[in-house]
């Protein structure tokens, strides 16, 4: 995931995104009003999208199996997504089989009621497991045709809709939270290779800081028409955001490493902690800083440490080559 260092701005708008998602759930009690912040998942989709690509295409090509692959993937999605499971069930009733990523099939309603967000964790090693068996195999033209037509179910979804395009999480309309993701992760791909085909190079620019306020302000809004705005925020907005996300770099990247870096453990455990917060009237905003406190403590001394021990457990186990003499 490294273009010589890594994309700042990319970090920065994903751990904005995150932050845009949990005010979203904290619903209104929340600190800030958020009534579309469950667009940042599209966001989320569009730069793994790019990010997989970036990191796996040319080792796939080399000969990267899809074991190896597949393994990668669950060190970076599992042990984060374990700790938010075991929270949503020591706090909700939930089934077991949410602890190895399975939905309640016996809900009416929620895919994962103790975490609903966890939906799309699941939905995204799907198509990080058709990524690592199709990509290769899909060129300009394939690509073209997964966009248009994933778009067309996603136009289709808003015909209909007055509540908006967060589909995903419910069983009814779980489908199209397929589309969903697999719109805004292929566009993710095409951006990668169109970026590559015209060797674009990064530039340290303070244009990035810019946008984070167009992001907050897109996903605040609260149109009448809330279906097409969702429409007109995946096909064109939020891809012109990873665009030139993946163009210009923070001069001073820290905060935005920091803020990527705890992005994902804040996915993972924001859902169900508002859900007791609401339940025991604790005060949100409190509620909120304490939870990405603890979203940096995990991604600092629990996600990287464990996901690196797993790597090297693994690795020492696989037969090494003989040394060169």
């Amino acid at each position: 995931m490294h273009d010589k260092g890594r994309f700042t701005t990319l970090d920065g708008l994903r751990g904005i995104a995150a932050l845009l998602v949990m005010f979203y759930h904290a619903g209104t009690s929340s600190p800030i009003a958020m009534p579309g912040g469950y667009l940042a998942v599209d966001l989320f989709f569009a730069l793994s999208g790019f990010v997989i690509a970036l990191a796996y295409e040319a080792r796939l090509r080399a000969g990267l199996s899809l074991r190896a692959f597949t393994v990668n993937r669950l060190i970076r999605i599992y042990p984060m997504f374990l700790v938010g499971a075991l929270i949503g069930a020591i706090l909700l009733p939930a089934h077991l089989g949410i602890l190895v990523m399975l939905p309640d099939f016996d809900s009416p309603t929620l895919l994962f009621p103790a975490n609903p967000p966890m939906w799309s964790l699941l939905f995204e090693l799907m198509i990080n497991i058709a990524f690592a068996l199709l990509a290769l195999r899909i060129g300009t033209r394939g690509l073209l045709m997964i966009l248009a037509s994933s778009g067309a179910a996603l136009c289709y979804a808003a015909i209909d809709s007055v509540t908006g395009l967060n589909v995903g999480a419910f069983w009814k309309g779980a489908a199209f939270g397929i589309a969903r993701t697999v719109f805004s992760f292929t566009l993710g791909i095409a951006l990668y290779r169109l970026r590559d085909r015209l060797n674009i190079h990064r530039r340290l620019a303070w244009q990035a800081w810019l946008l984070v306020p167009v992001l907050v302000t897109a996903l605040m809004l609260a149109p009448d028409n809330r279906a097409w705005w969702d429409l007109i925020c995946i096909f064109l907005l939020l891809p012109a955001l990873l665009w030139l996300g993946t163009m210009w770099d923070l001069p001073k990247g820290k905060l935005a490493e920091t803020l990527g870096d705890l992005s994902y453990p804040l996915y993972c455990i924001h859902a169900p902690l508002i859900w007791a917060g609401n339940r025991w009237h604790l005060d949100m905003g409190m509620l909120c800083l304490a939870m990405v406190a603890a979203a940096w403590a995990l991604g600092r001394w629990v996600d990287r440490p464990v996901r690196t021990r797993i790597a090297m457990i693994i690795k020492g186990r696989r037969p090494e080559a003989p040394a060169a003499t």
